[in-house]
């Protein structure tokens, strides 16, 4: 193959391009002894639109690395197996249940990525001895003979299952039922049958769960946003309030749209998830340097989880935003009021004849323009000010002491924020002292 640029390659007369990504040697035990690269191809051999679908390929491409990632430590739980001897009919359901999950599972995304005439052929031949002669044996009475099945399978479940021979007899039974049953359901597909894993076999708690909880492996429902949120906030010592709610805000409107995924935890954030997530900002209109600001804080987030080992992975990691071009850039900038301008404005009626608003505003619409003009402060760290922030020292005088006051959703966050302190600045650097202008005492502010 010939490399276009990285991960993008074509081969062929007609120079279909390809998606080539070498596979981490941490998961590679994963994957095939002799696999080392995930070769896709995007079916086009068109460059640009090439590009265009290298994009999301890679993303289902990482996200498939998690989910290797998951299982192989999954199987990894099995180095510290808890030894067990008897099962009671309750777990030995559960452990079935969560059997039949996991293959039907299985067997519906093979099915979902496509089988051509041989691989159907062959599966179906498969299934069909695997039913006759798994069958037999639970016509016949002769469970035991899959107990190296379910010994292994407990095994890589972290279950290291020593029983008597009796009770190797009444599990193996219960398991080779559920293997039996799991077969005919393939079996069923493999007929044109609808058979929705959902509701055959819905998802059963993992068998460490059911047997030794205080082993079982972190539950990923138990991971929450809060958690992980919490988590960042305080791994640094009294981080300013100002920086935890600028960070919350990217933090909820992803558990948002996560949520209209159907993902519940921030465990199951993947790298593809997070892209739609950008773009669906993008579609929002929020402006690229909000979206590319707000996955910096993201990330940030997920990274601090990850070392704490609370989450896997960081799905933010290789996630990309928008970038803008320069001519764009200075279009959009904001250009200061010149004399004129400042004429115009304070050459009304409001500040010439002192005419006051007659609706809510009242004041501020006098008091505003001329506060923003005397400090330079911001309107809504002006229109947040109270009277407790006009301040006097003995030796300097007067001043403003602009503080943050969170809002009441952010209320939340902290537990020692007073009624009074309602307001958040844009950053750390914001909380100031401004002195207040002599011409402002002169107008009458005091």
């Amino acid at each position: 193959m010939k490399a276009i640029s990285e991960c993008l390659y074509q081969r062929g007369k007609h120079g279909v391009k390809y998606v080539r990504r070498r596979i981490p040697v941490a998961i590679r035990a994963a994957y095939p002894a002799h696999q080392q690269h995930i070769v896709r191809s995007l079916g086009t051999s068109d460059l640009r639109e090439a590009k265009m679908r290298c994009h999301a390929e890679l993303a289902r491409i990482d996200a498939e690395f998690a989910h290797k990632r998951q299982t192989l430590n999954l199987q990894r739980v099995s180095l510290a197996a808890k030894r067990i001897s008897t099962l009671s009919d309750e777990q030995l359901h559960g452990i079935a249940s969560f059997w039949l999950h996991q293959v039907l599972a299985s067997d519906e995304q093979h099915r979902g990525e496509g089988l051509d005439d041989e691989e159907f052929d062959a599966l179906g031949g498969q299934l069909t001895a695997q039913r006759a002669e798994l069958g037999r044996l639970l016509a016949q009475g002769k469970p035991l003979d899959v107990f190296p099945a379910l010994h292994g399978f407990l095994r890589l479940c972290g279950l290291d299952f020593e029983p008597s021979e009796a009770e190797a007899r009444r599990a193996c039974h219960a398991f080779l039922r559920a293997v039996v049953c799991g077969l005919d359901q393939q079996l069923a597909r493999q007929r044109g049958d609808l058979v929705d894993t959902a509701v055959v076999a819905p998802e059963a708690p993992h068998p460490l769960h059911v047997v030794a909880p205080a082993s079982a492996p972190v539950d990923p429902k138990a991971v929450t946003w809060d958690l992980v949120f919490n988590t960042w906030r305080d791994y640094v010592d009294d981080r300013p309030k100002s920086t935890a709610i600028a960070s919350q805000t990217p933090w909820r409107d992803l558990c948002r749209f996560a949520g209209k995924n159907g993902i519940t935890s921030p465990k199951g954030v993947t790298p593809l998830l997070m892209t739609k997530f950008v773009e669906e900002m993008h579609e929002r209109e929020l402006a690229v340097d909000t979206i590319n600001e707000r996955i910096g804080k993201i990330r940030a987030i997920y990274r601090i989880a990850a070392g704490k080992h609370i989450l896997d992975l960081n799905p933010a990691a290789n996630t990309l935003g928008f970038k803008e071009s320069g001519a764009r850039k200075r279009r959009k900038r904001r250009l200061p009021l010149d004399d004129a301008d400042l004429q115009q404005l304070f050459g009304s009626p409001v500040f010439q004849e002192h005419k006051r608003s007659s609706g809510q505003s009242g004041e501020g619409t006098y008091w505003i323009p001329l506060l923003m003009l005397y400090t330079g402060a911001r309107p809504e760290e002006i229109e947040g000010l109270a009277l407790g922030d006009l301040c006097e020292d003995e030796r300097f005088g007067w001043y403003f002491s602009i503080v943050d006051r969170p809002v009441d959703e952010d209320n939340e966050l902290f537990d020692d924020v007073p009624a009074s302190h309602r307001r958040t600045l844009k950053n750390a650097p914001s909380i100031r002292r401004v002195p207040v202008a002599q011409q402002l005492i002169d107008l009458g502010l005091l």
